[in-house]
């Protein structure tokens, strides 16, 4: 008894030193709460010191044009690219920037806030091109001190046998290097400081604390919401319902809005050759706007027929071009008489258009009938990518500087636009129009984020969203600018674009990269095909899956046209 109570302190000792052993083992094993988690996630072309033209716009150097230094010196932007980056994903949030192979000088940086001191990886996305060098430096400084200097490009970093480097000869990848970074203010810097043997073209970069996280293409890190949503699939723990299952009735505030007395409707852009064939025969036209290739094709195999797979559906509605408005606008055109009989709604594409009217007076005809007889029939005007297309003004109305606050920001883009668009509908309607903020329908892509809740803010109704080729992120997309449209009151629409780039699903030859005479995917196509050739009478929502994505819950399907299609949600 003695020899234990001897040994009972050392004991002690001991199990204290293992006590803290496996405290040490267990907190090892047990990963950072992602709270800990940083990731700063930045776009070059968002970088200040890119190359400006006489106009103090971003100087552009496309990959494909090969611009050299002396006409495109230091940093310029460089996407959209083409057939290289679309195979690839695309550069995120769409553009790149760019310094030619000779160049030997330029700086783009960035200034940012360190939110923790630490340890952090420095990740950044470039063109690695296959057996060149294509290096450039990255600089981090803190406190006017360098903290970090790396040169990256000096080497290959995709695998010599990369299927997409050996077809194109480079290819988009990510590169690394450690740092230690200080809490607080710091710049990051992307130099180049000599020649090299190919174009430097970088996409963007990361700074983490979490150093077992690898980027991947052009996907970014798990928002918050993304993470909550993927441990809940896990856990599957119930909700609190949101109506009483003793009575599952519906409040009547749930109900959707009508949209010109409908409950969902589907926007189609509409072949041009409808409205000039209407006085045919019933028998020797289409009964029902459609916008198929090839049209003689369409025409021979539906003219009189009532069983038109998805066009005989009474959820499609018309979409004109605004070119086209005014000869549908006049009085007696078949345009105006299909609206007179149907009663139908209508949208008027604005892409890239304008509307040439003969006399000031027609301008003003056109102008009060949609304001009066066929206002009610009027969805608006469908702005696909753009937010009315009057960017081109910007240089010379939009007055913004690196001092302004973000509120100040906003309010100076509020400015902007609403005059733009008033001095554009001025202008086409001879009249004062003013910005027609209710009827317009901006279908951004890759800002719809940016601008829903502002767009609602200024008086828009229908919120719009567009498929992109480099958009990331599609659902949280959605469902933000959805979220948007329901806190204003609005609607939102899902704007189909099936056309451009790898978005391109359908077999039309106007404006599309990929098909039908450029499908690689034939076995793709044709499955495709196959599931929107069966759909005939639509009644609440068309389904298709493409490219292996499934877009479901009332999706329209495009079959050509580069205005692409619009479908409402509520």
């Amino acid at each position: 008894m003695k020899d234990v109570k001897q040994l009972r302190p050392l004991i002690t000792i001991l199990f204290a030193a293992w006590a803290s052993i496996a405290a040490a083992v267990s907190l090892a094993q047990t990963p950072t709460p992602p709270a800990n988690y940083e990731y700063l996630w930045y776009e070059a072309e968002n970088m200040r010191g890119i190359t400006e033209t006489s106009r103090h716009e971003p100087l552009l150097s496309p990959s494909y044009l090969e611009i050299p230094a002396s006409k495109a010196p230091g940093w310029s932007i460089s996407g959209p690219g083409v057939s290289a980056e679309w195979s690839q994903g695309g550069e995120s949030e769409w553009n790149s920037v760019a310094a030619s192979a000779d160049e030997t000088r330029g700086t783009i940086y960035q200034d940012l806030e360190i939110p923790r001191a630490g340890e952090y990886k420095v990740w950044i996305r470039y063109a690695d091109f296959a057996n060149k060098a294509e290096s450039f430096m990255v600089r981090v400084t803190q406190q006017g001190r360098e903290v970090f200097s790396h040169e990256f490009g000096t080497k290959d970093v995709i695998d010599a046998h990369d299927e997409t480097s050996m077809y194109w000869g480079w290819t988009f990848a990510w590169d690394h290097a450690s740092a230690t970074l200080a809490k607080g203010p710091a710049r990051v810097a992307i130099e180049i400081t000599k020649a090299a043997q190919a174009r430097r073209q970088v996409d963007c970069f990361l700074l983490t604390n979490d150093l077992a996280f690898v980027p991947e293409g052009r996907r970014k890190p798990d928002f918050a919401a993304m993470r909550y949503l993927r441990e809940w699939t896990k856990s599957r723990t119930a909700f609190t319902p949101l109506l009483d299952p003793s009575t599952n009735e519906v409040p009547a505030l749930w109900s959707r809005p009508k949209i010109s007395g409908r409950d969902f409707v589907m926007p189609w852009n509409i072949a041009k050759d409808f409205w000039q064939m209407y006085d045919k025969p019933a028998g020797e036209r289409p009964l029902y706007p459609f916008n198929a290739e090839p049209i003689d094709e369409f025409v021979k195999s539906y003219a009189g027929k009532k069983d038109v797979p998805i066009f005989d559906s009474k959820l499609v509605v018309p979409v004109v071009y605004i070119n086209d408005l005014p000869e549908l606008m006049k009085d007696g055109s078949a345009f105006r008489r299909y609206l007179a009989e149907t009663k139908s709604p209508f949208a008027i594409l604005i892409n890239y258009g304008s509307a040439s009217f003969a006399s000031e007076a027609e301008a003003q005809a056109a102008w009060k009938l949609l304001q009066g007889e066929l206002r009610d029939q009027f969805l608006g005007l469908i702005s696909g990518e753009s937010i009315g297309f009057v960017w081109d003004e910007a240089p010379q109305y939009l007055k913004i500087s690196p001092t302004m606050t973000r509120a100040q920001l906003l309010e100076a883009h509020r400015v902007f636009y609403t005059e733009a668009l008033t001095r554009k509908w001025n202008s086409m309607f001879k009249t004062q129009a003013g910005p027609m903020w209710d009827k317009m329908i901006p279908a951004q892509s890759t800002s719809s984020t940016s601008y829903a809740h502002a767009l609602g803010e200024w008086g828009v109704k229908f919120l719009g969203l567009e498929t992109a080729a480099v958009q990331p992120m599609f659902g949280m997309r959605v469902a933000f600018t959805r979220g948007a449209a329901r806190q204003y009151g609005g609607e939102f629409f899902y704007y189909h674009a099936p056309n451009f780039g790898d978005t391109a699903t359908t077999f039309t030859k106007q404006q599309n990269f990929a098909g039908p005479d450029n499908f690689f995917t034939r076995a793709t196509a044709r499955r495709w095909a196959r599931r929107c050739r069966g759909i005939g009478r639509v009644t609440t929502s068309i389904t298709c899956r493409a490219r292996r994505r499934s877009i479901s819950s009332r999706v329209s399907i495009n079959s050509s046209n580069p205005a692409r299609a619009i479908t409402h949600f509520n």
